[in-house]
């Protein structure tokens, strides 16, 4: 999911790099990037039925 972060990353810095005038675009997909990752650290990280069943 790192490699998902770093994409993101990429495509921000490419939009504002070639397109500047969607430069709220470009940070609206950089914080929905950085939101989903803490979502899925909070989600593996808390104690889930999943995560105490032995499967």
């Amino acid at each position: 999911m790192e490699f998902l972060q770093l994409l993101l990353a990429l495509i921000v810095v490419l939009l504002l790099m070639f397109r500047p005038k969607s430069e709220i675009f470009a940070y609206l997909i950089m914080w929905l990037g950085w939101i989903f990752m803490m979502y899925l650290y909070v989600g593996h990280t808390s104690g889930s039925l999943l995560g105490t069943i032995n499967l």
